[in-house]
């Protein structure tokens, strides 16, 4: 039987991942997102498991299960160097085209894939963005970018 997939793993995975990438001070592994971010951290990432969808991929005793991830880079506070966008953007717009060229490298998806004998993994949208839901934390407006993967595994 193949090695089932494991939340936990995967965002260790992703973590490891997101460090190599250059410019990346922090990316916390699972359950161990902060509460608070210090600009020591920052850019920092979090990640969590947003949803999985399971169906039957043959039989009653074959399982293709689905994984979405986010991953969320917070770059720089909102109110950083007064607040102005156009200085800020300068941090944070490099992170879309780091991070989709580090995730499309071959030794990166074979990496993803090994843990927990995924069959296919993909990075499917890449969002840059001030503030909002995912990316205000504790309270404080961030500018930065929103990740989201899709991780398939056939059981």
């Amino acid at each position: 039987m193949a090695t089932r997939a494991n939340e936990a793993a995967i965002i260790n995975r992703m973590a490891t991942e997101f460090a190599s990438i250059s410019g990346i001070k922090s990316a916390f592994p699972f359950a161990e997102n902060p509460d608070t971010l210090t600009n020591a951290q920052l850019p920092a990432v979090v990640f969590f498991p947003a949803q999985f969808t399971s169906g039957l991929a043959a039989h009653h005793n074959r399982h293709r299960n689905e994984f979405e991830f986010v991953a969320v880079v917070f770059v720089a506070p909102r109110t950083d160097l007064g607040g102005r966008l156009k200085y800020l953007e300068n941090k944070a717009m490099p992170y879309m085209g780091k991070v989709r060229e580090h995730f499309q490298k071959e030794a990166t998806i074979q990496a993803l894939l090994r843990t927990g004998g995924m069959t296919n993994v993909t990075l499917f949208t890449g969002t840059y963005g001030v503030g909002g839901n995912l990316l205000t934390h504790n309270g404080i407006e961030y500018i930065g970018c929103i990740f989201r993967w899709t991780l398939v595994e056939i059981i």
